[in-house]
């Protein structure tokens, strides 16, 4: 793995590929292996190969979610949100038992208008097993905001003692959707006023610009 690392740094991609298959076949299948293949594969952009392996990652004992982090970082940094989306359905389908996957799939299948039925259908179950689960309710709400029921987000919220300010970023997005989508458009940006939105995808970005622009200057 480290000559192909060498090779491939050296700019001799044939070699470097030649030698990364070599690896492939003489690596022990074990998790830090799998991974070192994985990262050096997806540089040459061998991507049908690597995908083989982080699913062999979970069978050697890696965490799914873990996994799934990866691909979501690979493939969104690139713009590929239709494969992300493929991989995380076929992860979603693989460990429909691991909740975290499932609601990100869940999250972005509203977010993306992939399988909204079939999504609000899965986050109801997991909040129904895991009703103090805050993140389930955030994926539940990001569903009824791209439904217009804002006032439905809000008094959901009301039920949780929440210190908003100290939430994830993406939590207090869907908060300054749900408090836009009524008018609260200054108090919904003051919950966004140490947050990089342009860090956001371009999903989130369009809804986002959907309810604070649009809205906004239609007043």
């Amino acid at each position: 793995i480290l000559k192909c690392e060498a090779y491939y740094s050296n700019g001799n991609n044939i070699k470097a590929i030649n030698s990364w298959y070599r690896a492939k076949l003489s690596s022990h299948p074990v998790v830090n292996d799998l991974w070192l293949l994985v990262r050096i594969g997806d540089k040459m952009e061998l991507e049908q190969e690597t995908e083989k392996m982080l699913r062999e990652l979970v069978i050697v004992g890696e965490n799914p979610e873990r996994v799934v982090a990866y691909v979501a970082s690979r493939e969104m940094s690139k713009g590929n949100f239709d494969e992300f989306y493929r991989l995380l359905s076929g992860f979603k389908e693989l460990y429909n038992n691991v909740g975290s996957i499932v609601n990100d799939w869940a999250y972005y299948s509203i977010l993306m208008d992939r399988d909204y039925d079939g999504a609000m259908v899965e986050i109801q179950k997991l909040i129904d097993q895991n009703p103090k689960q805050l993140r389930y309710h955030m994926t539940w709400a990001l569903g009824q905001i791209k439904k217009a029921q804002y006032r439905e987000v809000l008094a959901r919220f009301q039920q949780f003692d929440l210190e908003w300010m100290e939430l994830h970023p993406k939590w207090r997005f869907i908060l300054a959707l749900a408090l836009a989508g009524v008018g609260e458009y200054e108090q919904g940006q003051a919950y966004l006023e140490d947050v990089d939105v342009q860090s956001f995808n371009s999903y989130e970005l369009e809804l986002y610009e959907k309810l604070y622009y649009y809205r906004k200057n239609s007043k």
